[in-house]
């Protein structure tokens, strides 16, 4: 028993009239293109948040002195990881395993959000049935999907 696999877009297309398809397919691309930028933002705000968090708590269990802190965590979250490779080890270790905490939320939370997604999809978009889509009459072109 294999299982065959259609792409949401021409699952959706194919409920579409003809005369729509065009109006679908862009509403489709601008919810991708939404959904990403979302997405993208999101995920960045996730990673930024425990990143900060947790190299707050490691720098606090270092004693780092607020003055140098702060240049740190300016440095990790600002303009880039350059500085990091001058820091004493043990501070190295802690913005890369805060950065990797803050990677591995972010990417859990994304896959959740992709697995909720799958669930609503199955959900709303079943197939359509032959009884529902079978056309009374004659069909026009309006009444056609845009996919066979």
């Amino acid at each position: 028993m294999g299982m065959t696999f259609t792409p949401v877009s021409v699952m959706v297309m194919k409920r579409v009239p003809l005369a729509q398809a065009g109006m679908a397919s862009a509403t489709l691309n601008m919810l991708r293109e939404i959904g990403g930028v979302v997405g993208v933002a999101a995920l960045g705000t996730v990673l930024t948040s425990r990143l900060a968090a947790t190299l707050t708590g490691s720098l606090d269990r270092l004693d780092v002195p607020p003055e140098i802190r702060h240049g740190i965590e300016d440095s990790v979250a600002g303009t880039g990881a350059d500085r990091t490779q001058v820091l004493p080890a043990p501070v190295h270790d802690a913005v890369n395993t805060a950065f990797i905490e803050g990677l591995r939320l972010a990417l859990r939370c994304g896959g959740a959000a992709m697995a909720a997604a799958a669930v609503l999809v199955a959900v709303l978009l079943r197939p359509a049935s032959s009884q529902a889509t079978a056309p009374v009459g004659k069909p026009t072109q309006q009444d056609e999907p845009a996919y066979p």
